[in-house]
């Protein structure tokens, strides 16, 4: 994992960054975002704090990064990312050749870059079809 800077507003992993923060993620999704810049730097494991002053008493709490794992959850953040996909599609230009593959689905490329995260082909599939069985009624 690295950190880029973010340089026009982008949701990544749920959560939305506005240009001048920073996000953190693999270079693999970074390379395919235009919202970022270049790698700040590799994300560096964090130093344990060797201060005395902090032995006593003068220690700052950190928010905790425990996450509890929900199933409900998981499958509601799931069915939110189908719909944004479900919404990017009818974004896309019926006439740029590009935003199409040549069996007439989306390309994947085209929706990680309305999205400005990585779409796989099986998630990109679930959502065509489910734009296509909306759009058929």
């Amino acid at each position: 994992m690295a950190v880029y800077p973010v340089l026009e507003p982008l949701k990544y992993n749920g959560k939305r960054y506005q240009p001048g923060q920073t996000v953190e993620m693999e270079s693999k999704h970074a390379a395919v975002c235009a919202a970022v810049g270049d790698e700040i730097s590799p994300k560096e494991p964090e130093q344990p704090n060797n201060n005395p002053a902090d032995d006593q008493g003068n220690k700052e709490t950190a928010p905790s990064d425990t996450e509890v794992e929900n199933p409900a959850a998981d499958e509601d953040t799931a069915q939110e990312s189908l719909a944004e996909i479900v919404d990017a599609i009818a974004d896309l230009d019926q006439e740029n050749p590009s935003h199409w593959t040549n069996d007439g689905k989306p390309d994947s490329r085209s929706l990680s870059a309305v999205l400005g995260r990585i779409i796989s082909a099986a998630d990109r599939d679930t959502a065509w079809e489910r734009y296509q069985s909306s759009t058929e009624k």
